[in-house]
């Protein structure tokens, strides 16, 4: 059986370092891919993404392997499975955001800052609380995963919830 092993660097640091199988893999040695195999590629797909943290924090793992799926049954074998991927990390399907594990971390990580740095400051929570649900939401509209990126939607989130309506909406 033909298959190619390329590695797969989505995000950064070595969390993110993963081997992928590409579609020849997952061929018998017909040259074709069945729907048996692209689901079973896709299955693999799922698996790595939801060994690597960095990824599982910021996609719904499950609704990444349904649209690769979709993207091999639209396209067939001849596109690499990493390219397909990296699109899917660089701006795919705006429903794959996990906007509760993403509110949630963003919140924590906040928490963190504001014990720091907001320490006599008497409404943390619910400042903190404000940060999470803006950093969901704008990576939602905007699903990128790279650390820069979202640094800046997390600064961004930082300064705009400091700044907020009677409703305790950010000011944007």
């Amino acid at each position: 059986m033909a298959f190619a092993i390329a590695v797969w660097l989505i995000g950064a640091g070595p969390a993110s370092a993963q081997f992928m199988k590409d579609s020849y893999y997952f061929m018998a040695d017909d040259g074709k891919q069945s729907p048996e195999e692209m689901e079973e590629e896709a299955m693999f797909v799922y698996q790595n993404c939801q060994s690597n943290p960095y990824q599982a924090e910021y996609y719904d793992c499950q609704c990444i392997a349904g649209a690769f799926l979709n993207e091999r049954e639209k396209i067939g074998p001849l596109k690499p499975q990493d390219q397909i991927v990296y699109e899917l990390f660089r701006g795919g399907p705006k429903d794959c955001a996990n906007k509760t594990e993403i509110a949630g971390s963003s919140y924590t990580d906040c928490m963190a800052y504001a014990e720091a740095f907001r320490e006599f400051e008497k409404d943390n929570e619910e400042y903190c609380s404000c940060v999470g649900k803006t950093v969901a939401r704008d990576f939602s509209k905007n699903p990128y995963l790279r650390t820069t990126y979202i640094e800046d939607l997390r600064v961004d989130a930082l300064v705009d919830c400091e700044e907020r309506n009677e409703d305790g909406d950010p000011v944007r």
